[in-house]
């Protein structure tokens, strides 16, 4: 099955790697620490969590696996977040951030559109975006038990697990790569 987790998750088992992504933060456009976001091109600001002890928050529900990684990150910053709602669909954590209803923390990948989809009443504004300290990342893997051999149609799903994991990590890459590059711009000529 696929299954995302941390390195000191795992069990005796068979990982595939298939990504290795960030959790980010964002906030509504419209918050007062928006301003601190880095301009589009730029690599993600980082933001101090305990700055938004008093915000709402919106979270991938309490038994996932990528709470294992978000919940130090609240301790850490020596808070519990005012929780606002918990979902299992991370497009909606987004959606609620646009809407500016509340803080989320979630995978970068699911940030890469500007499209929302979803027609609520409520106006859309971009979300501000940052990288957050500590260990924000996970796997995405495909288990399996040891001892299996595994069929075609597994072979098959895990190679179209991988190829889309390697879709992913370049998209993420390309980002990483075109912010770094307008930074080195940006600071070689300044604006007059």
């Amino acid at each position: 099955g696929f299954v995302m987790l941390q390195e000191n998750e795992r069990i005796d088992a068979n990982y595939i790697p298939v990504c290795h992504e960030e959790l980010i933060l964002g906030i509504p456009g419209n918050h007062p620490l928006a301003c601190r976001a880095a301009a589009p091109g730029q690599p993600l600001a980082v933001l101090d969590l305990a700055l938004l002890k008093d915000e709402l928050f919106s979270l991938i529900f309490p038994e996932s696996t990528m709470r294992s990684v978000i919940d130090p990150l609240f301790r850490a910053a020596g808070f519990q977040p005012k929780i606002l709602f918990e979902t299992a669909m991370n497009h909606m954590l987004q959606k609620a951030v646009s809407r500016g209803l509340c803080c989320t923390i979630m995978p970068q990948s699911y940030t890469l559109s500007d499209e929302l989809p979803g027609n609520i009443s409520a106006p859309l504004q971009k979300p501000a975006w940052f990288r957050l300290k500590g260990s924000t990342f996970w796997d995405w893997c495909m288990v399996y038990p040891k001892g299996i051999k595994l069929n075609t149609a597994a072979q098959y799903l895990i190679q179209l697990a991988k190829d889309y994991g390697v879709q992913v990590e370049e998209k993420l890459h390309d980002i990483r790569v075109s912010r770094a590059s307008a930074k080195q711009r940006h600071s070689t000529y300044p604006e007059s």
